[in-house]
């Protein structure tokens, strides 16, 4: 397991110890505002039943309950003990690493799984009783942790290639396209721009993620087209730059009143979608599997949340501190300047992080 696999159950025991869950502002600053929990569910390691834990926060105690055996009390201190204990060995260890210290008590616990699948945005189901409102619902809530590197909001792969034609004022030889490709691909596709070549977004590699953009909006792939093109092809890397500069090229034709606004709110939509529901490669209806909204462990081991009722800061502060970065161009496919039907093309691949 890695630090982030490691950060979801490092989350899930933090918050069976402390009871709450306070939500953050569009900065990841803990505000007043917060969330009792009363439930946490967790699938156990060895089958698809889940155990129950019952937080009953007024006595100190988790009650867990496990299929086919005897309800189990633990004092929520015991499960403070462990996530701190848990935080010091991811903050200190590095690549892959094991915890046998914690071999006894998920023993005690049932052995509920360290993380969930990896094909699900849901990474805990809990109950939380929104002290506000008074209401209380199940809720899936997706975690990312910053107690390693960035993480990834949107993953990388063959599906999120962007395929562009590469218009050129004269043609390209063999040997100046094999040239090209021998250079890091910001640094070709510069050169090209630079040099009064354009790149016109064609499609996508996989109709699949070109119908789940069209969930977002019909004209979807050609807003992040342009993204991607433009952070190719220049040196902001940060959305909340690059999409200023989409507003400038304005693809879609736009009113200059309109613009800005629909560009902004047409880009913090996807990014929602992402973190809470869509993927490249799986067909999306438009439904939330983190319906709960999104935890985030930060570098002090501290855990906020963007709850569903607040999805305009969870919004703006995935805009505001998601950025682009080029992913392996091996391992993805792409990168390259290809002829086709006697035109040139180049894919351009899309992975999202944030800071």
């Amino acid at each position: 397991m890695n630090k982030g696999e490691w950060s979801e159950f490092y989350a899930f025991l933090k918050l069976l110890g402390e009871g709450k869950l306070f939500a953050a502002d569009e900065d990841l600053n803990v505000t007043e505002e917060y969330y009792n929990l009363t439930n946490i569910l967790r699938q156990l390691e060895s089958s698809k039943t889940f155990a129950v834990f019952h937080i009953l926060s007024d006595v100190g105690v988790v009650s867990v309950v496990i299929p086919n055996k005897s309800d189990v009390d633990v004092e929520q201190e015991r499960f403070l003990e462990y996530a701190n204990l848990l935080l010091k060995k991811i903050l200190s260890a590095k690549g892959s690493f094991l915890v046998p210290e914690l071999n006894d008590f998920r023993k005690e616990l049932g052995y509920p799984k360290v993380k969930e699948m990896s094909d699900k945005k849901k990474d805990i189901t809990l109950t939380a009783l929104d002290v506000a409102t008074g209401r209380q619902e199940v809720l899936g809530f997706s975690i990312k942790s910053k107690l390693g590197g960035d993480p990834t909001l949107f993953n990388p792969s063959k599906s999120t290639n962007f395929i562009y034609e590469l218009e050129t004022i004269s043609p390209l030889t063999d040997d100046a396209i094999n040239s090209l490709n021998q250079m890091k691909i910001k640094k070709s596709m510069s050169k090209l721009l630079g040099g009064g070549a354009k790149l016109k977004f064609s499609n996508l590699s996989s109709d699949v993620f070109s119908d789940n953009l069209k969930m977002v909006d019909f004209y979807m792939d050609k807003i992040l087209g342009e993204v991607v093109k433009l952070y190719y092809s220049s040196s902001p890397k940060d959305l909340s730059s690059l999409i200023k500069l989409v507003t400038d090229a304005n693809p879609l034709n736009l009113s200059p009143t309109l613009a800005a606004r629909f560009y902004t709110h047409k880009l913090k939509e996807f990014l929602v979608n992402c973190a809470l529901g869509m993927t490249a490669a799986k067909i999306w209806q438009g439904f939330f599997d983190a319906n709960g909204g999104y935890i985030v462990v930060k570098e002090d081991g501290n855990i906020l949340c963007y709850h569903a009722y607040n999805w305009d800061k969870l919004k703006s502060y995935l805009l505001k501190y998601s950025y682009l970065e080029t992913p392996s161009t091996g391992k993805h496919d792409f990168g390259k300047i290809y002829r086709e039907n006697g035109r040139l093309y180049v894919k351009l691949n899309l992975q999202i992080r944030f800071r």
